[in-house]
């Protein structure tokens, strides 16, 4: 069972008008200002955490006894014992450091699963596991250390493509289409602004032609502030 969220899609494009007109923003800056956001599937319910398998107790349970236990203290010939006790020693440390990384994802999902129950906001939007997309910071004081949901946004570019579609849906007309390209039609982003610094109503039809931005949610341990 999957449910779909999608950010809010408000903007002020009254703002966005005036600052074209002014030449106050930049073309990569105004393409994310309008690119609607993409409509995510997510779960029905985050993920919970795994449990430790008994072969990663069993690896922690037996690093004391074969962690350094052999360590020349000179460039020699290792014993077969020797060998085998580095092997047995190097197969721990591996299994203990897939442990390692599957407890931190873990330690992840308990984190954000916390971060959920606690935001209180049902329409918030969503990444794929179900996580609310809210910038939270978790801290521990002890350590002088927060846990840190961040998020960031990706994709807001005009699509080349899709500005050529307006054309054929009669939404600009071919002379614009012309004046923002070049041969063989290729989108010059120089053309584009001095296009909209005259005629900044343009942005109500570019906006169709701006790609689908999306947003995923970083996991850190950082300082407190």
């Amino acid at each position: 069972m999957t449910t779909t969220t999608a950010l809010d899609t408000h903007i002020d494009r009254s703002a966005l008008k005036q600052k074209v007109a002014a030449g106050t923003i930049k073309l990569p800056d105004l393409w994310k200002a309008l690119a609607v956001p993409e409509t995510v599937e997510v779960v029905a319910q985050a993920p919970l955490p795994a449990v430790i398998t008994e072969k990663q107790t069993a690896a922690l349970a037996h690093l004391p006894e074969v962690f350094g236990k052999v360590v020349p203290t000179e460039a020699r010939l290792l014993t077969p014992g020797e060998v085998t006790n580095l092997m047995d020693e190097r197969l721990t440390l591996d299994e203990i450091a897939t442990l390692a990384e599957d407890r931190k994802k873990e330690i992840r999902t308990t984190v954000l699963n916390h971060i959920d129950q606690g935001d209180g906001n049902n329409e918030a939007p969503r990444d794929k596991e179900g996580h609310i997309l809210t910038a939270t910071k978790i801290p521990a004081p002890e350590f002088g250390k927060v846990f840190s949901w961040e998020l960031r946004s990706g994709g807001g570019s005009l699509n080349p493509n899709a500005l050529l579609a307006l054309v054929d849906a009669g939404t600009i007309d071919r002379q614009t289409y012309l004046d923002m390209t070049t041969q063989v039609r290729v989108l010059d982003e120089n053309k584009v602004m001095l296009q909209l610094k005259k005629h900044p109503e343009l942005i109500d039809a570019l906006g169709d032609a701006v790609t689908e931005t999306s947003q995923t949610g970083s996991f850190y341990v950082r300082k407190a502030k």
